[in-house]
């Protein structure tokens, strides 16, 4: 299992799943880092970081990854439901991986405005482990 396997299954999962709200597009505006250009509200994967998790007679990797949303909204409602609909459909969700199937987990989520003060930023922060 590699970052780039997890980060195509996160987005894939996400993208096709129910309840996102109608602010964030059809299909979701969900991206790999942050494009130029791109209308708001938007989620973006941006940290990933893998490691090897020893002592499993099976190889084993843990890859963290942080699911980020972002918007102008008036107030950090907006981030915060477009955070919650994304906690649902990854929590302890099974990512089909070539080697078998990785399990998420949730590890925690912030909420923060931005340098510019009219951006609103949720985080959420993930844990993938499988072979």
């Amino acid at each position: 299992m590699t970052i780039l396997d997890v980060k195509r299954a996160v987005i894939d999962l996400l993208k096709a799943g129910a309840g996102w709200p109608a602010s964030i597009g059809s299909p979701p505006r969900l991206y790999d880092g942050a494009p130029a250009s791109v209308a708001l509200p938007y989620g973006s994967v941006l940290a990933m970081e893998a490691k090897p998790l020893d002592g499993d007679a099976t190889p084993t990797m843990a890859v963290r990854f942080e699911l980020s949303f972002f918007s102008r909204a008036p107030s950090r409602d907006e981030a915060e439901t477009l955070a919650g609909t994304a906690r649902e459909l990854l929590q302890d969700a099974v990512l089909p991986m070539q080697a078998g199937n990785a399990f998420v987990l949730f590890e925690g989520a912030s909420s923060d405005l931005l340098k510019d003060r009219k951006t609103f930023r949720t985080r959420l922060r993930f844990k993938a482990v499988g072979p």
